[in-house]
């Protein structure tokens, strides 16, 4: 009898220590692509706001440079990054769902980080075409 009391507990032990592996497998992937995408965005406001206010004598210009230049060429090739990592994310957590070994919220993390840095490009680029109309 105290042989299985002794068996069942180290089988919760194992099943709990396995749940836990699971919990973190994507964890890492989740920090580095939440990091990469911060610094992608604070890359592209810190030259926006650097445009808009230094001392220049052709806003327009400047604003024109940062559109085609670092947010259509540089920003979205940068942008790819975080969004090829939670892509992967997003597949893992999709086959692995169906065995039930990742929540639902984790699905929607990777959902929302796939498509996030494109809609903050995308939110960028009208903000620039709102202050040029505004020039």
């Amino acid at each position: 009898m105290e042989e299985n009391t002794k068996l069942i507990i180290d089988d919760n032990i194992l099943e709990e220590s396995a749940n836990q592996k699971k919990k973190g497998e994507l964890t890492a992937l989740k920090v580095v692509s939440a990091i990469l995408y911060a610094l992608v965005t604070g890359f592209l406001l810190f030259e926006f706001f650097w445009i808009l206010f230094t001392e220049q004598s052709n806003v327009g210009l400047g604003l024109a440079v940062y559109l085609v230049i670092i947010l259509a060429a540089i920003g979205s090739i940068a942008n790819a990054v975080p969004t090829i990592l939670s892509l992967i994310g997003l597949i893992i957590t999709v086959v692995k769902r169906k065995k039930g070994e990742f929540s639902i919220s984790t699905l929607v993390y990777f959902i929302v980080f796939t498509a996030l840095p494109y809609v903050t490009e995308g939110i960028l680029f009208l903000t620039c075409y709102i202050v040029a109309q505004t020039i």
